[in-house]
């Protein structure tokens, strides 16, 4: 995306160059709050970064994702989301 790894952590609250460095590398985790972060920084959605990694890995979006993705919905949808996207994973396992 032609975005320096400072600007992204200039961005970030909770992300400092060193831990964008880490977690880039796979040396280290990024927590929901930083990834939320993370995404504003870049220009792009959680879902967004769900369908590259997919695309990328050819493996499927667990239900520990969708959990993670759903929280961040109101209350009014998350349920009824997260049951949709778990049926969604059940059957491209299949």
């Amino acid at each position: 995306m032609r975005i320096t790894q400072e600007t992204i952590a200039e961005q970030c609250n909770h992300i400092s160059i060193r831990t964008l460095q880490r977690i880039e590398q796979g040396k280290a985790q990024i927590d929901l709050q930083q990834l939320q972060e993370y995404c504003a920084a870049v220009n792009t959605s959680l879902f967004d970064l769900l369908a590259i990694q997919e695309k990328e890995s050819h493996s499927n979006v667990s239900d520990v994702d969708i959990l993670a993705i759903a929280k961040l919905l109101p209350r009014t949808v998350r349920y009824k989301f997260y049951k949709l996207m778990v049926e969604v994973v059940r059957i491209n396992r299949k």
